[in-house]
């Protein structure tokens, strides 16, 4: 009986452990997706002052970013 309790104490401890370590890794995926996302948001808002601004100057942001569109 002893044995038994030590053997499902030791598996929850390894499961707790697992769980700690899989829970900090998809955290920091979605802390790191956020952020990103927080990013661009931030990004479009710049943009979006700088187009009612100043079109001219949005338009050569976008060329830098994407590129010079290719001609047929």
């Amino acid at each position: 009986m002893v044995r038994g309790l030590v053997g499902f104490a030791g598996f929850f401890i390894l499961f707790v452990f697992g769980m700690k370590v899989i829970g900090f890794l998809i955290g920091g995926l979605i802390g790191l997706v956020l952020k990103l996302a927080w990013f661009a948001f931030l990004g479009w808002m710049i943009y979006t002052v700088i187009r009612v601004l100043s079109p001219s100057t949005a338009d050569r942001i976008r060329e830098i970013i994407r590129g010079k569109p290719k001609e047929a």
